[in-house]
């Protein structure tokens, strides 16, 4: 029986491309996802701590520890004892390669075209440890010379040569710039204004001795761990020292900047399960079609002997090779997949990653997934009699209705699913969730042929639409629901996937762009506390990518005996440039340092006064400025200065527009203004939504192989329904029912199926996006924000349509084959 499976598969290798390519679609789209995201995490954790990408232990001290074994004091004039890492010592630790400061300044800068603020850093003496290159110009080799990353450069219409004040008089430096560093390991890396110089520059900047900082980055040394190094030096210092790897370091910063984007790919993982499900489907569905179409050749070999142990076996070995080739070509074509998907996304080269037990996994999986699912066609292969021999084709159509067991046991796992569902989206633990999602989705599968009829009787009046042939379809699909439910139920699932994805995506980005605005609720807010040109925002607002600008009226007050310059927006201004925040009249936002262990808590009465007039307002529970003003509306801030005069101009961008070509020129308008402070949230925004964008992007090519899987799925079972009924279709072209009609009827019936398909996908998609949306943020203890992009939901609507419709081509066409002859000799 070996050689008689070996040499089926050699004789026919087109009866076995359909399940071949169910196969690898779904092993392909398993692959894909396990590379993707392997190397995501890679470069996202690369963008995060980029910084520690070249070193490997981070040593921190805590500030107000007395001098020890790797600890030193030193004394910044005019502040407090600060305790260093003793950069000496730690070098004669055992284990301790390398070590050199991490020192940090954050001084504020003018320059010919731009001011502000922007975050210095000293680069390694090591260049091994520089984790940037030089896109241009040569590194600085002395106090008065900077380097600067390329956004920072174009935001700020910076070149080679550039002149740039550092700080206030009297210790303001004067730097020049001499390179400009390629520093974008990923869209996040670049989104504020970032450079690097000399220690020489840092160690005057912060009035401290050349080499103090309260970081140290350390080399480990050949034999050596980084855990073993880390270890030694807490445990020298006595707990003065805190020193940690940097692969935790890594994973600390990619938990703090994943929430947004862990739904997606949390989404994405669970969707690969159901996409092995639905290849599992069209493998059970293709199968049983082979296994009918060979009735005859099955029976001939029962006549000359073989038995049905030996049939099983044969089949067996059919299944197993059509497995291991399909799972292994699907691995390949994962990989593949994947890399493009990294190149898409801006992945580098370096971060790619190709796990390879993973993959051993997951083609194994796509074998064992494909024996199990074959199981069931198998054994009705050997049930094949040998007197089916003699019958050119079994026409009789197998109705087989829904047993009152499957309907139990569909109704308590929707109803366990729920329940976990709900509970997952209460408590805010997204592995509950999808555990109630998986088992209310199979829940619905289960059910979903006794429901069927009851669907398509909601929509049988649409057969009608097309006369006769039309409402022979609608009959044909209530008479057999057990065969429409499998031949929609692919749809359904990749329906609802794509419809998961797009309300899970929207809803993330939705909130993404919350938590931004929540703690930068503006795109560009410039200041100043002296009153503006009755010009200035009029030049902004015709800057190229500009959406929005609004003159916003400002006065010094006083909180609690100090000074603030407090901005008072009407209603109206706030509400069409904010990206997040919400202010209420009698209500008043503080920076962010005030808040929480700042001393003022949300829902707090503070007492803001101006000369001898005072006014209570209530805290607001997030801050508004970024660049340390209070924010109060115009009506309340009128009562404190009633001539206050335009003291900062907000500004929101276009949706299309690049943060850093509108920074670019927003910058030179401002140059002239001395006292004028630039901030806001453009840039951070952006990178935030790109990065979205291209997940979003890429899964939703990943998750179209889940419908190109259904359609394969769709036109198998269609092909199934044709052999079955291949007496009435000869019948019916004997009563007059011409080809085009007979194929019409078959592309009304595989478009009323993929209508049923999307109208009960898109419902539990959007249910499922909301409810893993919901977990996944409330695991993330962030607010739920829950969107509809209606346009998409409508688009994969109609594309699922038409994608069972194009489904019905090639069945219809064998369908339009039969003579009305065949009725009378196979009757």
């Amino acid at each position: 029986m070996l050689r008689t499976a070996l040499a089926e598969l050699r004789a026919h290798p087109g009866r076995f491309l359909a399940v071949g390519l169910a196969i690898v679609l779904g092993v392909g789209f398993a692959a894909a996802t396990v590379v993707f995201t392997s190397s995501f995490d890679s470069a996202l954790g690369r963008s995060m701590a980029a910084e520690v990408s070249r070193v490997d232990v981070v040593v921190t001290a805590d500030r107000g520890s007395a001098q020890g074994s790797t600890v030193q004091g030193s004394v910044k004039p005019g502040s407090v004892d600060q305790v260093t890492p003793d950069l000496d010592k730690l070098r004669a630790t055992r284990g301790v390669f390398s070590a050199e400061p991490a020192m940090r300044a954050y001084p504020g800068f003018t320059s010919a075209t731009s001011r502000g603020a922007i975050a210095l850093a000293n680069i390694p003496v090591d260049p091994d440890r520089r984790w940037y290159s030089l896109a241009s110009g040569r590194w600085p080799a002395s106090g008065a010379e900077l380097a600067v990353a390329q956004g920072t450069a174009k935001r700020n219409s910076w070149t080679l040569g550039s002149s740039i004040t550092l700080g206030e008089a009297p210790d303001a430096r004067t730097v020049t710039v001499v390179a400009i560093l390629d520093t974008r390991i990923s869209a996040l890396t670049d989104a504020t204004d970032t450079a690097y110089g000399t220690a020489d520059l840092l160690s005057s900047l912060n009035g401290v001795q050349v080499g103090t900082a309260d970081t140290a980055y350390l080399l480990v040394a050949p034999g050596f761990t980084p855990e073993q190094v880390a270890a030694t030096i807490t445990a020298d210092s006595g707990g003065r020292l805190s020193a940690r790897t940097s692969s935790d370091v890594t994973a600390e910063a990619v938990r703090d900047a994943g929430n947004g984007t862990s739904v997606i790919v949390g989404i994405l993982l669970a969707f690969v399960s159901l996409a092995g499900l639905v290849a599992a489907m069209v493998v059970a569905n293709t199968f049983t079609i082979l296994i009918t179409q060979r009735r005859r050749q099955i029976a001939l070999l029962r006549c000359v002997g073989a038995t049905g142990e030996q049939v099983r076996r044969s089949t067996l070995v059919e299944v197993a090779v059509v497995a291991v080739t399909g799972s292994v070509v699907g691995v390949v074509v994962g990989i593949v997949i994947g890399r493009l998907a990294c190149a898409i996304t801006g992945i580098d080269a370096a971060d790619f990653r190709v796990p390879a037990g993973q993959l051993g996994l997951v083609g194994v999986i796509g074998v064992v997934v494909t024996l199990i699912a074959a199981l069931a066609p198998v054994a009705r292969a050997t049930r094949i009699p040998p007197m089916a021999a003699l019958r050119p084709v079994d026409g009789e159509e197998r109705v087989r209705k829904v047993s009152a067991v499957r309907l139990g046991v569909g109704v308590l796992l929707v109803v366990a699913g729920g329940g976990l569902l709900a509970g997952g989206v209460h408590l805010g633990d997204l592995m509950i969730a999808t555990a109630g999602g998986a088992l209310t989705a199979i829940g619905v599968l289960v059910l979903l042929p006794w429901a069927l009829p009851f669907v398509l009787a909601a929509f049988s009046g649409l057969g009608g639409l097309f006369g006769a042939h039309g409402r022979l379809a609608t009959k044909n699909l209530l008479r057999n629901p057990g065969r429409s439910a499998a031949t929609c139920t692919a749809l359904v699932m990749g329906v609802g996937a794509i419809i998961t994805l797009l309300v899970a995506s929207a809803s993330a980005q939705a909130g993404a762009d919350q938590a931004v605005g929540a703690k930068y609720a503006l795109d560009l807010q410039v200041g100043s506390r002296d009153d503006l040109p009755n010009s200035l925002p009029e030049r902004l607002g015709r800057i190229e990518g500009m959406a929005t600008t609004v003159a916003v009226t400002g006065t010094q007050v006083q909180l609690d005996g100090n000074d603030y310059l407090a901005y008072g927006p009407t209603a109206t201004q706030f509400e069409s440039v904010r990206n997040g925040g919400e202010l209420s009249p009698g209500e008043i936002a503080v920076p962010g340092y005030l808040l929480g262990n700042g001393g003022l808590q949300p829902g707090e009465t503070v007492t803001v006064r101006k000369g001898s007039f005072a006014l209570s307002l209530t805290v607001a529970p997030r801050p508004i400025s970024d660049d340390g003003a209070l924010v109060m509306l115009s009506e309340d801030l009128r009562q404190l200065d009633p001539s206050a005069g335009v003291r900062a101009v907000w500004g929101k961008f276009a949706a299309d527009a690049d943060p850093n070509d509108v920074l670019g020129r927003v910058n030179p308008v401002l140059a002239p203004y001395a006292a004028v402070t630039v901030s806001g949230s453009g840039p951070l925004r952006a990178s935030t939504a790109d990065l979205l964008d291209t997940l979003v992007t890429i899964a939703l090519a990943l998750l179209g192989v889940t419908v190109v899987i259904a359609v394969v799925g769709i036109g198998n079972t269609l092909g199934l329904s044709v052999v079955e009924r291949t007496r009435e279709s000869a019948l019916l072209r004997a009563l007059g029912l011409r080809r085009g009609q007979l194929r019409s009827m078959l592309a009304i019936e595989a478009g009323l199926l993929a209508l049923v398909a999307a109208v009960v996908g898109t419902f539990f998609g959007v249910l499922f996006g909301w409810a893993a949306v919901g977990a996944a943020f409330g695991q993330a203890e962030q607010s739920v924000v829950l969107s509809i992009p209606v346009g998409r939901v409508a688009l994969v609507f109609v594309g699922a349509v038409l994608a069972g419709v194009i489904a019905s081509v090639l069945p219809g066409r064998r369908a339009a084959r039969a003579t009305p002859t065949q009725a009378l000799v196979d009757a």
